[in-house]
């Protein structure tokens, strides 16, 4: 039997097998789709601030089209630099959003009502080791630091806000001391909650 034969006839076998596997699956509930590009009933553009043409993330969006992103990978000597990017998204819509006195900031998320998070750091280290504390600012005003309240942290600590709803309730993620990932909902006491 030449190696043809033996990968044909593998093959043919691992697809008789699918094949039952996908038979029973059928039998045992609705069919999955097929997953399709993104591309039928959407248009792409590329959106870089050139700050930085060489790295861009866009992370958020509101209902309004203003955009929450970063520019710079992180790496010693290329900080992130926060920023928003507003309609018609030429060179002079963006915005920067920068933590005060941080050495990097991540604009992460952003609601309908002006509240942005995200988090920042004042550190940019060779071994990127940086702390990563969360943030929120309201209409680009009064920026908070946020940090689950534990007395485990990590060293450095890692705190990330990753996204708000326009009930100002935001939501991301903290590192412990033992290197566990924990979720984080962030909700405003009822004093904050009219930003």
């Amino acid at each position: 039997m030449s190696f043809t034969h033996v990968y044909f006839r593998a093959r043919a076998l691992a697809l008789a097998g699918v094949a039952t596997v996908l038979g029973a699956a059928a039998l045992a509930g609705p069919a999955m789709a097929t997953p399709q590009p993104m591309s039928a009933p959407y248009s792409f553009t590329t959106l870089d601030n050139q700050g930085d043409p060489t790295f861009n993330q866009l992370l958020g969006i509101n209902q309004s089209g203003t955009i929450a992103g970063y520019f710079g990978s992180g790496a010693a000597g290329h900080p992130n630099k926060g920023y928003l990017v507003s309609p018609p998204y030429g060179q002079s819509s963006y915005t920067a959003e920068n933590f005060p006195g941080s050495t990097q900031t991540q604009v992460t998320g952003l609601n309908d009502r002006g509240v942005t998070v995200g988090f920042w750091s004042p550190d940019n280290n060779d071994n990127q080791m940086n702390a990563n504390l969360g943030f929120y600012e309201v209409n680009g005003h009064r920026p908070h630091t946020v940090m689950f309240p534990t007395d485990d942290n990590a060293t450095p600590p890692v705190d990330q806000l990753l996204g708000v709803n326009d009930r100002n309730v935001a939501v991301g993620f903290y590192t412990d001391a033992a290197g566990n990932t924990d979720g984080m909902l962030a909700q405003p006491q009822q004093s904050h909650q009219r930003h």
